[in-house]
């Protein structure tokens, strides 16, 4: 049997938040100082109903069928986690003194930009969500900042040493047998480390946002409060 990933749900919502649908444009929706449009406030900065929905819409736009009423307000749920873990880690990193090159932006801005056929179809995409290009760069700039911190911080030290995925393997045995028999260690090795790896990042990271949430000052005013479930599923 082939070794997966464990599966990301965090990391997943995440990856739809910047670039392609443009979903912070929380700018447009509520002003300042008002909860009008307001979901939630992280220490005081807001996350709109409009950021969720833009979230909802990209997680949809990739399903292979449309989803219930259920499955919406479970999607919502989750977007919002996901927007305030976003806003929890770009805080911390700020407050880190984390850096992003001007540079390392660019370029996810223009991976963004690739992903239309022309620049008319790219700035029609930032005029339907209220966004400007700033606004957009400031977005990919926060979500770069969240995943160094990740990285640089939560993550930096992680390392799978061989005798662990050695242990793995012989305790799951069964779970590599196949036809022609049980698959040499040798052969999975590689693939055991990259999956503990993953599990331990997903660890620390929940860890991580759970230790920031216990500190953080968090208003859920909308509908779509984060439950106990995509709490403890949302992060490290």
């Amino acid at each position: 049997m082939a070794v997966t990933a464990p599966s990301a749900a965090w990391r997943s919502m995440l990856a739809a938040i910047p670039l392609l649908y443009f979903p912070a444009a929380g700018q447009a929706a509520g002003g300042a100082g008002s909860d009008a449009g307001v979901a939630a406030r992280v220490n005081g900065t807001a996350i709109t109903r409009g950021m969720v929905r833009e979230v909802v819409k990209s997680v949809i736009a990739g399903s292979a069928q449309p989803p219930n009423g259920d499955e919406i307000e479970r999607l919502s749920r989750e977007a919002l986690d996901s927007l305030i873990d976003l806003e929890l880690l770009y805080q911390e990193a700020i407050a880190r003194r984390i850096r992003v090159a001007d540079q390392e932006i660019e370029k996810e801005l223009q991976r963004s930009r690739s992903r239309f056929a022309d620049a008319a179809q790219f700035n029609a995409a930032l005029q339907r969500t209220g966004m400007s290009e700033a606004g957009l760069r400031h977005d990919t700039k926060k979500t770069l900042l969240a995943d160094h911190l990740l990285r640089d911080v939560v993550w930096r030290d992680i390392h799978i040493v061989p005798e662990a995925a050695r242990a793995f393997y012989e305790e799951n045995r069964a779970e590599f047998e196949g036809p022609a028999g049980v698959t040499p260690f040798e052969k999975v090795r590689d693939r055991i480390i990259r999956v503990l790896t993953e599990e331990e990042k997903q660890r620390r990271r929940s860890a991580f946002i759970a230790q920031l949430r216990a500190k953080a000052t968090i208003e859920l005013l909308g509908r779509a409060a984060p439950t106990p479930a995509a709490t403890a599923n949302s992060g490290p």
